[in-house]
């Protein structure tokens, strides 16, 4: 059983009678540093031979993330300082493409793969009420309006198309924002625009990424960034 253990490829040399294989060990960090002193250290709050996903900010100073600790992909809380790491859902299939707390700081949306597909998620802080709000098939990357009322979320994934849609924080009706193709969706402070990523012709025939602004007001995309 070669491919047990983090064993990821093996090959036999007849004549030798030697074994060659791959270890891939994998080792995931979670770590934490202070954005108003400059060149500060990291802390290290959570490391683990597990994957880590996506995280988020409660306003309590807890961080969510998504963990395979348990086994499968469930979503984990821990304090800033590192301390009391502990499982919060145990049956939610959370992935690591998004995960976002609400600002009103009451519930969880999430990416899960609980029914098949991916699907946009929800459930209190403490993993309680737990919701599906979207029905499609490749459904990642929720963002959370700052009045916690709206999920803003990307459909679609690679080789097809990927367009930005909103659903109530409820569920209910999936709507598409807007015609403007795009991936990972964040929604400003404001509540007035949407972030994407989007590819644009560069002018010699080279697709390069950018950063577009979607207004939610006309749904109409009214900035773009090189980077």
């Amino acid at each position: 059983y070669w491919w047990l253990n983090n064993y990821s490829a093996i090959g036999i040399a007849k004549e030798s009678n030697k074994i060659l294989t791959i270890v891939e060990n994998i080792e995931s960090k979670l770590l934490v540093s202070d954005s108003k002193i400059e060149n500060a250290i990291p802390k290290i709050l959570v490391s683990e031979t597990n994957l880590i996903g996506s995280l988020d900010f409660a306003q309590d100073e807890q961080i969510f993330y998504t963990s395979s600790k348990s086994g499968k992909n469930e979503i984990w809380a821990v304090n800033i300082d590192g301390t009391e790491a502990k499982q919060v859902t145990f049956d939610a299939f959370a992935t690591r493409r998004g995960l976002a707390v609400s600002p009103d700081n009451t519930f969880i949306v999430f990416s899960s793969t609980k029914n098949g597909g991916h699907t946009i998620w929800r459930c209190d802080l403490n993993g309680k009420n737990l919701k599906q709000i979207s029905d499609g098939k490749a459904d990642i990357y929720p963002s959370i309006s700052p009045d916690s009322k709206t999920v803003y979320f990307q459909r679609g994934g690679s080789g097809t198309s990927t367009y930005v849609y909103q659903v109530s924080a409820n569920g209910g009706e999936q709507k598409k924002l807007s015609d403007t193709q795009g991936i990972r969706p964040m929604i400003s402070p404001s509540g007035t625009q949407l972030a994407i990523y989007f590819m644009e012709d560069d002018g010699t025939g080279q697709e390069t990424w950018r950063i577009g602004l979607i207004s939610l007001e006309n749904k109409k995309k009214k900035k773009k960034i090189d980077f």
